[in-house]
């Protein structure tokens, strides 16, 4: 199992709205993509840094959903909520409890 970790800086003003769009364009985008097991979206509302998490059953699955381009579409989704760009991370799930 691996996790994918994008963090970014929304804007404080669009932090709800942000919310808004991950529950109804981003949630049934990603149910459909082969690998996807579950996703995380949490952050500080006050400060706008939040951290996306999305959990997937292979290092290819995670990889091919973010070299498709339905990533960067997805990404389109955000950028006028964005403060700076988000930075992503690929890790590899030692146990799980």
């Amino acid at each position: 199992m691996y996790l994918r970790v994008v963090t970014s800086q929304i804007k404080t003003d669009s932090v709800t709205e942000a919310i808004q769009i991950w529950r109804d364009q981003l949630i049934p985008i990603l149910k459909e993509i082969k690998g996807y097991k579950r996703g995380y979206l949490s952050g500080d509302r006050n400060s706008g840094k939040s951290m996306a998490i999305s959990i997937w059953e292979t290092e290819a699955d995670a990889t091919t959903f973010y070299t498709s381009g339905k990533y960067a579409e997805i990404m389109a989704l955000f950028a006028s909520h964005f403060a700076a760009a988000p930075t992503q991370e690929l890790f590899e799930v030692f146990a799980e409890v």
